[in-house]
């Protein structure tokens, strides 16, 4: 009896100890599951975290980017009339079917009118702190030292209205490409040259994307280019006001300077 007694002592004890380790290898199961799964969130979330850091510093790049590509582009060549500029959509003239005043016919009244476009604009002058933000150097003139400029867009003009001119050699014997001994003009014809590619440099340089669309047109019983299309456009009426109302007369301008090619502004030598 005795030992039935030990045996079922010892056998309870045992019974205790193993479910003892049974409820201690439990537990440590428990905690090295709640360990993994806190390692997995932890992770997950790491993983969120950095590509956020990666998504945040690419969208930063990105912007930085189109921020500075702004800038170069607004201020890569300064231009004072930059801040009165503005554009307006404009209806181009159909003029192969219908002529402008400025076409046909070649007399005084329509060249004035393309002397009114530009001819008070050739020499307009810069306040001095423009003058020095423009990217080429040019004359300063009197003793506020203003900047003598010229605006492209009066040149371009000035370009056109010649090759119109030419067109009527009769009406404008200084623009003949010949002389009336047969032989060439080479004046003029450096003339012509010159206002030719400077066109095709400023047609390229704006770049129109106004769209030409096609009509049926019962003349000619085909279809033909409707130039009577829409255009962004920069106003030129101010323009044209702003360089007006700073042009000065060339007699008031002199003619010894230096005029050179680097990239800032520069004194006259003398004054």
């Amino acid at each position: 009896m005795a030992d039935k007694e030990i045996y079922d002592e010892n056998s309870s004890r045992s019974s205790s100890d193993a479910d003892k380790e049974f409820l201690l290898d439990e537990n440590e199961g428990v905690q090295r599951r709640a360990a993994l799964k806190l390692s997995r969130r932890w992770h997950v979330w790491h993983l969120v975290f950095n590509y956020f850091i990666i998504f945040v510093l690419a969208g930063a790049l990105i912007w930085e980017k189109n921020r500075l590509n702004v800038r170069d582009l607004s201020n890569a060549v300064y231009s004072p009339i930059d801040a009165i500029l503005e554009y307006k959509p404009k209806l181009f003239s159909d003029n192969v079917f219908q002529e402008t005043p400025y076409q046909e016919p070649y007399d005084d009244e329509t060249d004035k009118l393309w002397d009114d476009l530009y001819n008070a604009s050739g020499f307009v002058l810069l306040d001095y702190e423009d003058a020095m933000r423009i990217p080429n150097e040019t004359v300063l003139v009197g003793k506020e030292k203003k900047g003598l400029v010229q605006i492209e867009v009066m040149h371009q003009l000035h370009c056109l209205n010649t090759l119109r001119k030419i067109l009527t050699p009769a009406r404008y014997p200084g623009l003949r490409l010949h002389k009336p001994d047969g032989t060439e003009n080479p004046d003029v014809r450096t003339h012509i040259n010159h206002c030719v590619d400077r066109l095709r440099q400023g047609v390229m340089c704006n770049s129109d994307t106004g769209l030409l669309f096609w009509k049926w047109h019962e003349g000619v019983q085909e279809y033909v280019l409707n130039f009577g299309s829409m255009h962004k456009c920069a106003n030129f009426d101010a323009v044209r006001e702003w360089a007006f109302s700073r042009n000065t007369d060339a007699d008031n301008l002199p003619s010894n300077v230096y005029i050179g090619d680097e990239l800032r502004t520069k004194e006259p030598m003398g004054n």
